[in-house]
């Protein structure tokens, strides 16, 4: 879910669609009524995807993005915070974002964004699996 493309093959950042715009700022180009819906419902479920997650891994999510109202932290300051090292903060954001991009959890938010389909879930597998044998591996993905 970090980053993928809509119908229209804009990229989808994490940060830009869980971070809603400020009432009080002015919109950087207008948009229609439809299109403002389908922001708000889309920060609504990744908010929602965002809770699901076990503490640590919500405080590296919201802190490297900086949800909320926080300013985004780098990964040596979230581990400061937590007591870990920056690589470890990293693992963690990792560990995040497989789970929430892995299908089984993102499924009404893929079907908001039209990322449903059978390539798009196997993209994410493939992704999803690769990753797991990496880190089973040490990092080497050769054999």
């Amino acid at each position: 879910v970090d980053r993928d493309r809509n119908e229209r093959g804009q990229s989808l950042s994490f940060a830009a669609w869980a971070k809603p715009q400020s009432p009080t700022s002015p919109p950087a180009e207008v948009i229609d009524p439809d299109e403002s819906l389908r922001l708000a419902e889309t920060s609504a479920w990744l908010r929602s995807m965002v809770e699901q997650l076990e503490p640590r891994l919500r405080l590296v999510i919201v802190a490297h993005y900086g949800l909320g109202e926080s300013e985004p932290q780098s990964y040596s300051a979230i581990g400061r915070t937590l007591g870990l090292t920056r690589q470890r903060a990293h693992q963690l954001h990792q560990e995040a974002l497989l789970y929430l991009a892995h299908p089984a959890h993102s499924l009404p938010l893929r079907r908001l964004l039209g990322l449903d389909s059978r390539a798009h879930y196997q993209r994410s597998l493939a992704h999803h699996y690769q990753r797991a044998r990496s880190r089973r591996l040490g990092g080497r993905t050769h054999r």
